[in-house]
């Protein structure tokens, strides 16, 4: 490569995620370093899924330890020796 020129390369882009594009951070031409951020897709439906999720799984993590406590007591000792009957 000779002094003065430049290395330059076109390559397609797809998201990894469907969502609605909220901004292109780049402009025509720009010299884009690798791994700098194109685009960025509106968060809001994603932060509302996170939320979801976590609400899941904080009812799930409620619902084992019920079922646990349930498993404890489901057999009960004798608290007396004896004849039972």
């Amino acid at each position: 490569m000779s002094a003065g020129s430049r290395r330059s390369a076109a390559s397609k882009i797809r998201a990894r995620i469907a969502g609605f594009l909220e901004k292109v951070l780049f402009k025509e031409g720009d010299l884009i370093k690798e791994g700098s951020p194109l685009y960025r897709i509106e968060r809001g439906l994603f932060e509302a899924q996170v939320r979801q999720a976590e609400g899941a799984l904080e009812r799930s993590q409620a619902a084992k330890a019920l079922s646990a406590l349930q498993l404890k007591v489901s057999t009960k000792a004798a608290p007396l020796p004896g004849c039972f009957g």
